[in-house]
């Protein structure tokens, strides 16, 4: 997943199949697989480890599901943008992020 200005999740296919055969009659991996548009400007992206979750930041944080591709919860504490969104690998569920106001 990679995320940038034009207010899009990427999502792009690394499995180790695809790679090793260079994606011979699948698709490009200079394509990406699925394009999720997004309300504002992503400056961050994260995935749960063992959920088939993901968050995104920027202007607001939103958990994502990955199932759906739809937003689960959308989160704003006041700041001007969130930099950097990561799921905790120690804790099943709680996650952090750098706030910059």
């Amino acid at each position: 997943m990679t995320v940038g200005d034009d207010k899009q999740v990427l999502i792009w296919d690394t499995s180790r199949d695809f790679l090793e055969h260079g994606g011979e009659g699948g698709p490009s991996l200079l394509e990406p697989l699925d394009r999720i548009p997004a309300k504002g400007v992503l400056t961050g992206v994260t995935h749960h480890r063992f959920q088939r979750r993901f968050a995104t930041c920027g202007d607001v944080v939103v958990l994502w599901d990955g199932d759906t591709r739809s937003p689960v919860n959308q989160y704003q504490w006041g700041v001007d943008s969130v930099h950097c969104v990561r799921f905790n690998q120690v804790r099943v569920s709680p996650w952090g992020g750098l706030f910059l106001g």
